[in-house]
């Protein structure tokens, strides 16, 4: 049996996993899948405002909050870390802009790195598109660069915003609101802190322990609100927000207030995301993507791994194009037992989520999981994520696994395909 997988995100790769013929073989899914939005329900969804003004009239100052027209507005975007096909919804972002009577000259798009890398030309293409880079001024947010500072919250973070972004009239934000761990759901302030912010502003929340939330859970927990605060105190507008489906296709449009509308995106997205949970199969293979671009993320797809029987096999796919990634927050790479880890705490059933004594019959090593990643190599897999035995190749993996399972009869295996955006019911 052949089952094909994205890998990789935005180096999209279709892998091939081929399994016995005699296996059970059950591809978990969920079940609401919405359809894919057309430009004319796009453009639909924009007039249809939650909570706010249309952008349009927000750029003609007819909001209370707004005395006068706006002369210059920035667009602030999530980088490639996160699945937002941006290029999809912002040319409907500026349709409104102009209807507002802001040129096209006046408006500035801001890659929300937060602390990750800054991106390229090539990035921002996959990102935005080709026309409105070349059409428009986009540049990375600078961790070195100037910042206003605007007090600080209730939980005592310092706020510094990108001084870019304080100076322009009207603020927006692109992104996509999928599940996320501390936050509950990315999207909402989240291009604000850490988005657009400074380095002492995110390491302080980051780093202040603050009660946050699993993946999918409730988004009114203090790791959110402290961004909210940050957001309400700059002056964030509007929120443009997605869904997207395991293409990364827009099946869900979102815009307005970045309280009202985000918490009724979070609504749509955990629908979208929930997932019957098959439980104590043999064998679980739990897919990443499109969670997928570093080994910092890969663990987001890990979930799963809660349901498997005792003494099962896990196996994660974790594209990783761009290997073990970068966040300047941290001196060192991300190890086992660190904050996202917690990714494989959250499944279901009440087995452990890392059940020791894994191991192959020809690999004497305890491993707590396997791990295929048709990009990286052992040495970046290992840096990382040291309890897991690792594989590049589909087939030597299963090679090694079906001489672990040659004398077991109805061996069941449950594939999640795009666990990165899936959450367990």
């Amino acid at each position: 049996m052949q089952i094909i997988v994205p890998s990789g995100i935005w180096y999209d790769k279709n892998v091939e996993l081929e399994f016995p013929d005699d296996w059970n073989v059950i591809v978990v899914e969920p079940e609401f899948q919405p359809p894919v939005l057309s430009d004319y329900e796009i453009r639909a969804a924009m007039h249809s405002p939650i909570g706010s003004p249309m952008i349009s009239q927000l750029a003609k100052g007819l909001s209370l909050s707004e005395a006068k027209g706006c002369k210059s507005a920035v667009i602030i975007v999530d980088d490639t870390t996160r699945p937002t096909p941006a290029h999809r919804v912002a040319p409907f972002v500026l349709e409104e802009l102009r209807a507002g009577g802001v040129e096209d000259d006046d408006i500035l798009f801001v890659i929300g790195l937060g602390a990750h890398r800054p991106m390229n030309r090539i990035d921002m293409v996959m990102k935005l598109g080709a026309d409105i880079v070349n059409r428009f001024h986009v540049i990375n947010h600078d961790l070195d660069g100037s910042f206003v500072h605007l007090g600080e919250t209730s939980h005592g973070t310092p706020i510094y915003i990108n001084e870019e972004v304080m100076a322009r009239d009207l603020k927006l934000t692109i992104g996509s609101v999928i599940p996320h761990g501390g936050a509950g759901f990315s999207g909402g302030g989240k291009l604000i802190l850490p988005g657009v912010s400074s380095l002492e502003t995110i390491r302080h929340h980051h780093t202040s322990g603050l009660k946050d939330a699993d993946r999918g859970g409730n988004p009114d927990n203090e790791f959110r609100l402290d961004i909210e605060e940050v957001t309400c105190k700059m002056g964030l507008n509007a929120i443009v927000n997605v869904m997207i489906n395991s293409q990364r296709e827009i099946t869900g449009v979102f815009v307005g207030d970045v309280l009202k509308a985000h918490r009724q995106a979070v609504e749509f997205s955990r629908k979208c995301c929930v997932t019957s949970l098959v439980q104590q199969p043999d064998i679980v293979v739990t897919n990443s993507y499109p969670e997928d671009l570093t080994l910092r993320y890969a663990m987001c797809g890990a979930w799963p791994f809660g349901a498997v029987r005792e003494g099962g096999t896990k196996i994660l796919i974790a594209g990783c194009p761009e290997g073990t990634g970068y966040h300047r927050l941290y001196s060192s790479p991300p190890t086992p037992g660190l904050k996202r880890i917690k990714a494989l705490q959250q499944g279901k059933s009440p087995q452990p989520p890392l059940i020791k004594g894994e191991q192959s019959v020809s690999n004497q090593e305890r491993k707590d999981f396997i791990m295929f990643s048709p990009f990286i190599g052992p040495k970046e897999a290992y840096e990382i994520l040291p309890n897991c035995l690792f594989f590049n190749s589909w087939a030597e993996l299963m090679n090694e696994v079906m001489r672990e399972y040659q004398d077991r009869k109805n061996v069941t295996v449950a594939v999640y395909p795009y666990a990165g955006i899936q959450i367990p019911e």
